[in-house]
Formats: structure tokens, C-alpha cells, sequence
């Protein structure tokens, strides 16, 4: 059964620090009145959604993709406040959780229906889908800053559902997947996807791990990875590497582009107002970053035992978009 609800962030995600980065849960969330017990995941807790696919089509544009919940098998979907842009969070999840409002509980068994609804609809038909593969501390919650400055692309850092679903694969890694299991994450994945997509078409209407990595496009050139970019390369470049990165990409992008908005997103922190914001910068004052000879043999010694292709710290992945 389809669940609508009224709840509210957990007391503890609301501090910053710690919590604030972990996992999006279903469990983030608690009765929005304080008098009401028991869990949001109870079936008896809130209201009934006869039609499910009636009620994204007339309200999925006030609904993000948020976390899933493989043993009640079912996948969590939020709308947020009014007057708050997730969009422009540093990181996706983390806005939802703390501006979350709604709950909207979609059982497995309704998902194709109601993706299938959505992809009849001409925007979502001209959707092209890029995924941004980080691997941590890399520069992508910049490079998601500058790409969303086009008007041809429409970028988000982190929505957490991507995570989730890799988690679930890694719990399992010592057991292989079922057929079954590997078609249903692949069926949760396509629907996550075009849920997402509709919510952020609708809300913007013009804009339509390094080793994994590397055997990814060594096994699947087709696929993975198309572009690739050190975090060096779009500190030294700015606009001029976005420019290549969306040329790499078979992204259009109009002759009159205005790049000085692309190097304008370069001037402040990314990451700014999270817990992963810069501690160098206080004030006008930025202070130096400082790698001594320990730290570099260390990360040398260790990727010497690894006895992989990257062997180095500055290796260079295939396909990374290099300006001179």
C-alpha cells in the first residue's frame, strides 16, 4: 500500500557535524507532531494513495528520490518546504533530510507503473543522463557547481540513492546476487532515475573509486567512463575545462555561451554551509595546504602493496580531459 505521511527531521541531523554525512535513511524521519508514537514506517501510519500513478503525475514535481528500504521493500520519496531549492544544496541528501515535510512510501510492486507513466511525457524523452562518478575530496561538488551555471545541464551533488543501492550490493558481495535481485536493483535504479528527472524537470524547465574506475573503462569502454578530470586540472582551467568537459560529454552548448559565470562559481566554496566546507578559509584569510615527504611515502608505500595499474598518486586515468 501506498503511504502518504507528515514527519520531520530527527533532532540529531539538525546539529551539523557527524551525522549530517551519514546515509540517507527512511528512519531519518519521526511523526511530524510530537505527540504522535511509533515509527513512519508503520503501516498503520498515515494516509492511504489509491492511485499511485494519478498522484505523481499531479504531484511528483513536489517529490524528490530519497532512500529505500529493501526489507520492507519499499522505496521513500520526500517533498521538502516551501521556498527551499534542494537543488542548490551542497550535497542533495542532506537538504531533503532536514527540510522534509512529506513521506511518500512507494511499494517495489507499483515503481514500473508508475515510471512508465512518467516516460510517455515529451521532456523526459529528450532527458540525456551523465553520472558523476567521485571518489572523495575530488573536486565534484564543484565541477556539479559549474556544469548547473549552463543552461544545458542541469547538475546535483549526491543524490543519496545511488550510494544506498551500491551498499546493498556490497553487503551482499559474499553471496552473488540472484538473477531476481540483480533485475530488481536494476528496476529500482531505472525508476529512481526517472523519478528524479521529473522532479527536476518540472522545477527548471529550461534545462533539460579510481581502480573500479579504471577496470570499468578498460572491461567497458562504452560505458565507462566517457570523461575523466583531476581535481588539479579544473583548479588551473576553470571555465575553459567545464567547456571540454561538456564537449566530451556531447553536450551542446551554444557559441554565445557568458563563461564568466562558469569561473564565478570558482570564487566562493562549494561546499559552503555543510560540514565538509573548507577549514583553510577563515575570513579573508586562507591558509596553506601542506603535504610533507611522511604523508607522500606513505601513499606511495601503499599503493606499491596494492600491486594494481594505479601505482602512483598522480596516475592518470584513461580518457581524462588534459588541457595544456
Amino acid at each position: 500500500m501506498v503511504r502518504l505521511q507528515k514527519v520531520r527531521c530527527r533532532e540529531i541531523f539538525l546539529g551539523g557535524g557527524e551525522p549530517s554525512t551519514w546515509l540517507a535513511r527512511l528512519s531519518d524521519f519521526v511523526p511530524q507532531q510530537r505527540s504522535q508514537g511509533g515509527s513512519v514506517l508503520d503501516v498503520d501510519f498515515g494516509d492511504s494513495v489509491p492511485d499511485p500513478v494519478e498522484f505523481i503525475q499531479q504531484n511528483g514535481a513536489q517529490f524528490t528520490v530519497y532512500s529505500v528500504d529493501f526489507d520492507l521493500r519499499v522505496l521513500g520519496l520526500v517533498r521538502v518546504k516551501e521556498g527551499i531549492d534542494i537543488r542548490k544544496a551542497p550535497f542533495l541528501y542532506q537538504a531533503q533530510r532536514e527540510n522534509a515535510v512529506e513521506l511518500l512510501l512507494l511499494p517495489f510492486d507499483v515503481l514500473p507503473a508508475v515510471a512508465d507513466a512518467l516516460t510517455g511525457t515529451l521532456t523526459l524523452s529528450t532527458v540525456k543522463n551523465i553520472f558523476l562518478h567521485n571518489i572523495g575530496r575530488c573536486g565534484s561538488t564543484l565541477l556539479c557547481r559549474a556544469l548547473d551555471v549552463t543552461d544545458e545541464i542541469q547538475a546535483v551533488s549526491e543524490p543519496d540513492i545511488f550510494t544506498l543501492m551500491y551498499m546493498f550490493k556490497c553487503a551482499t558481495r559474499d553471496v552473488p546476487l540472484t538473477s531476481e535481485e540483480s533485475e530488481e536493483i536494476i528496476m529500482l535504479l531505472r525508476c529512481s532515475v526517472i523519478l528524479l528527472n521529473f522532479y527536476f524537470i518540472q522545477n527548471d524547465p529550461s534545462k533539460t573509486v579510481m581502480q573500479k574506475a579504471f577496470d570499468l573503462i578498460r572491461e567497458d569502454s562504452v560505458n565507462f567512463f566517457h570523461a575523466c578530470l583531476t581535481f588539479k586540472q579544473l583548479l588551473e582551467h576553470k571555465e575553459q575545462i567545464i567547456l571540454e568537459v561538456l564537449e566530451k560529454l556531447d553536450v551542446d552548448v551554444p557559441s554565445d555561451l557568458d563563461s564568466s559565470k562558469i569561473r564565478e562559481v570558482f570564487g566562493v566554496d562549494s561546499q559552503e554551509g555543510s560540514v565538509m566546507q573548507s577549514e583553510r578559509r577563515k575570513g579573508d584569510k586562507v591558509r596553506s595546504s601542506w603535504v610533507g615527504t611522511w604523508e607522500k611515502n606513505l601513499f606511495s608505500t601503499v599503493l606499491e602493496h596494492f600491486n594494481g595499474d594505479v601505482d602512483e598518486p598522480d596516475f592518470v586515468m584513461p580518457n581524462t580531459v588534459m588541457l595544456n
